[in-house]
């Protein structure tokens, strides 16, 4: 959090009351070596050197079909334009900083396939916070819930070094279904004298996930 608290517009995150830092499942490395990849092989200081997650305090209970989306209650597919930031507050916010140019394809820009991996651990996180469960039962929890569909828009270009600060919802859930949705800004590095938070959004994604019966 050290890190992240050189940043003075992420201050307002820390000492909200309607979040609490979390442990980064994602993070911790397995000895099955599950979650290797995101948690060593882009884990590392030329990479994803650090990363933290923000959770909301009071998340309800899943809603069968909220009414926010026509496409989504018909055709259980969820609308990539459907914008729900402005529904209620995310649940959780993943920070991460990005180093350069060990996460580059164009100079300075990070490269849209870890974007795409970072979008999809930051839903997969916030879905599973959804779930009651005991701390040492996250993990139980996490191998049953798969990614089924992943949709990512690139907006603008998420510049290296910096800050993306990744926001998080569950949309819905049906079933073994549920729909989330995610959008991506960013903090300019600390070497730059712009510290503010660019309200562009750089990044966003929505996507399926499915419970699978732990037994399988």
């Amino acid at each position: 959090m050290d890190l992240f608290s050189q940043y003075s517009r992420l201050v307002t995150l820390f000492e909200s009351k309607h979040y609490k830092p979390v442990p980064v499942w994602g993070r911790i490395r397995k000895p099955g070596g599950e979650d290797f990849f995101f948690s060593q092989t882009i884990g590392t200081e030329s990479t994803i050197p650090h990363c933290l997650l923000l959770e909301r305090n009071s998340l309800a209970p899943f809603a069968e079909y909220p009414q926010l989306d026509v496409k989504l209650q018909e055709e259980d597919e969820l609308s990539p334009t459907t914008d729900f930031s402005a529904v209620e507050a995310p649940d959780t916010i993943m920070l991460l900083a990005l180093s350069s140019p060990g996460v580059c394809s164009h100079p300075a820009t990070a490269h849209g396939g870890l974007i795409s991996t970072i979008l999809d651990e930051a839903m997969a996180h916030s879905l599973v916070s959804r779930f009651s469960t005991i701390p040492g039962k996250v993990e139980d929890v996490r191998r049953t819930l798969l990614t089924s569909q992943l949709e990512v828009v690139f907006r603008r270009p998420v510049r290296t070094p910096g800050v993306l600060i990744v926001k998080s919802w569950c949309v819905a859930g049906k079933g073994r279904k549920f729909w989330m949705r995610a959008q991506g800004t960013q903090v300019a590095s600390l070497k730059e004298k712009l510290q503010d938070l660019d309200e562009e959004v750089k990044c966003e994604a929505s996507g399926l996930w499915i419970k699978i019966n732990p037994k399988l």
